[in-house]
């Protein structure tokens, strides 16, 4: 006569364990649009904290030397100055090294945290000559920034930055990102944007 052991088996069974899979990659599929989202969000803070970070770096300039970098003292400009990439030496050479070393007072004015590549959110500075070269959004574009020119207190936004052409009035620079579609040629466009002022 055989005994017959009245022990459960261990382990599970291939019907449980594929319930408990089907299960997770439900979850999986419900947390991952929210995931994403959040993701994004993050992005856009730690953009405007730099667009933030570069208009208060520019206006403790303007506050201490009496100017805006690269601009005359006496106000000679009859317009706002048009929106340009904070890397952009050709339009004003030396705007990123005034803030930083070439200025009256020696003092850096951007002392920002460096960017881990060139496509990452932060300053990017010069390997050899350790200057600051460029200032970066969360997506790797350059950020832009509007000076007021003929120092009247107030910035004219034209459109593409927004939906609708806006006058700031009170400032002196604005800082703000292209977004993620890297682009504000159209009003579409200017919806990822994140702006300084707002």
């Amino acid at each position: 006569m055989k005994l017959i052991s009245k022990r459960p088996k261990k382990g599970f069974t291939l019907v449980e364990l594929l319930v408990v899979i089907a299960i997770i990659a439900v979850l999986a599929g419900l947390s991952s649009p929210a995931v994403l989202n959040a993701l994004k969000n993050a992005k856009k803070v730690a953009t405007k904290q730099t667009c933030v970070e570069v208009v208060r770096g520019i206006e403790q300039y303007y506050a201490d030397i009496g100017r805006l970098p690269n601009a005359p003292a006496a106000p000679t400009a009859t317009a706002d100055s048009a929106p340009f990439a904070i890397n952009d030496t050709t339009s004003i050479p030396s705007f990123l090294l005034e803030l930083t070393k070439d200025n009256s007072r020696g003092f850096n004015y951007l002392n920002m945290k460096q960017a881990k590549s060139s496509t990452s959110e932060g300053a990017q500075y010069d390997e050899t000559s350790g200057d600051l070269t460029n200032v970066t959004d969360s997506w790797g574009n350059p950020l832009q920034i509007i000076f007021d020119n003929n120092y009247d207190n107030e910035i004219k936004i034209p459109v593409g930055i927004k939906a609708a052409a806006t006058t700031l009035r009170g400032v002196n620079i604005v800082c703000y990102s292209i977004g993620a579609d890297g682009t504000n040629t159209t009003p579409k466009d200017s919806a990822d944007n994140v702006l300084s002022w707002e």
